[in-house]
């Protein structure tokens, strides 16, 4: 196989899967109200109690987020671009993410992570329990051997998948929520991986015994969404450049990739920005908002916080 090849499996890969979630959004969501009245209407949502915070430290987090996502967004028409900055752009929607996430912990009054791996643990928590307020596709995780079939999904409209679609399908002829459990499997096997490997360095091993095998497995944070995110962020930042500038991909296939992105990233804030007011209440939300649209790039967010707003805002 030759490196163009590689590259091109690569690319796709990742491609169809952010695409596939993309779908699975559309598929639940039809719309921004769509979101937010299921939002409402969930248990969880109705156990947010307020919380006493400091709201300036709140405002900053937030604004780091909302910075983030305008980046994504104003590269939206320039297509000719993308081939070079969708690398980049699977990493700001990593880092937008990561931001929200640090404004819900920070809301809730949960202990901030110092560390990547801080924050995937602690949402994995989050998520792992009954009362968390976050909806499909968000709440879905994978626990267990990522090796055993049928696989241990939960919040997912499958309670197990034993045939998994090729990674090169698209996701316009496959069920999307397989493709997003490819996307959980094989990510939760790398994070398995890794471990493995630093257990054998740190035990000074070059096999590992089946029980020592299941014992790191059970340790293992559940599978998430946001641990896939994190992956495509690695893989972009550090490993993988080259599925981008070898692919065989025309313009409109890295467009329809980054509005993919950008899609994701706005519905993932959607939610946490309704779980943030909740707790907060309106007015001081407004005011977050207000000292961030007041800006002279804070007033260019028309097509992502301003947009959300509106929604928000009126449906309370």
């Amino acid at each position: 196989m030759t490196n163009t090849d590689i590259n091109n499996k690569r690319y796709w890969a990742y491609s169809n899967y952010l695409i596939a979630i993309d779908k699975i959004l559309q598929q639940e969501y039809p719309n921004e109200k769509s979101l937010v009245d299921k939002t409402v209407k969930s248990r969880g949502f109705n156990k947010i109690q307020g919380k006493n915070i400091d709201y300036e430290i709140l405002g900053k987090i937030l604004r780091h987020c909302w910075f983030t996502e305008l980046l994504l967004a104003k590269k939206v028409p320039h297509s000719d671009l993308l081939r070079f900055a969708l690398p980049w752009s699977m990493v700001e929607i990593y880092y937008s993410i990561l931001f929200l996430l640090n404004a819900y912990f920070f809301t809730f009054n949960k202990d901030l992570p110092t560390s990547h791996a801080g924050f995937l643990n602690t949402i994995s928590s989050d998520i792992s329990t009954s009362t968390s307020p976050l909806l499909p596709p968000w709440n879905s995780f994978l626990i267990n051997d990522p090796a055993k079939i049928p696989l241990n999904f939960k919040n997912f409209p499958f309670a197990s998948i034993t045939n998994f679609p090729n990674p090169l399908c698209s996701p316009e002829d496959i069920n999307p929520w397989l493709s997003y459990g490819l996307f959980l499997k094989t990510t939760r096997k790398k994070n398995l991986d890794k471990n493995i490997k630093n257990w054998k360095k740190e035990n000074n091993r070059r096999r590992i015994l089946s029980t020592e095998r299941i014992t790191i497995i059970n340790r293992l944070r559940a599978t998430t969404f946001f641990d896939c995110i994190y992956r495509l962020r690695i893989r972009s930042n550090y490993e993988d450049i080259d599925s981008f500038a070898f692919c065989n991909a025309q313009s409109y296939d890295f467009e329809k990739l980054h509005k993919s992105i950008c899609n994701i990233n706005y519905y993932t804030s959607l939610l946490f920005e309704l779980l943030i007011y909740r707790s907060i209440g309106k007015m001081k939300f407004q005011l977050i908002y207000e000292n961030f649209v007041s800006t002279l790039i804070g007033n260019l967010s028309t097509e992502t916080i301003i947009k959300r707003w509106g929604f928000i805002n009126n449906c309370f």
